[in-house]
């Protein structure tokens, strides 16, 4: 990990995680995200579903929203939710 932040900068490390995820099949995206929903921070759980209700299909990022609250504790889930909010889905 220290050589991505030796080399590249904020906006080329999340641009290259994009990529990443972007990279995954849904079907294995949901497996992933039901085991780490729950073990990552919330500011991590903000950037991917941020940039999945930008980005992905709206079906996909429904349906990981709605692992996302099935997933998270009460507290966990309704504070994601507020911060997902003020992001505009994608068209």
């Amino acid at each position: 990990m220290e050589a991505l932040w030796n080399h590249l900068d904020d906006e080329q490390i999340h641009d290259l995680s994009v990529k990443i995820r972007s990279s995954i099949s849904p079907h294995a995206m949901m497996i992933f995200l039901h085991y780490m929903l729950p073990a990552i921070s919330h500011a991590d759980r903000f950037v991917i579903l941020s940039d999945m209700k930008r980005f992905a299909p709206r079906e996909f990022y429904e349906a990981v929203f709605q692992l996302a609250e099935s997933r998270l504790e009460q507290q966990s889930f309704s504070a994601l939710k507020s911060a997902l909010d003020t992001i505009e889905a994608a068209s």
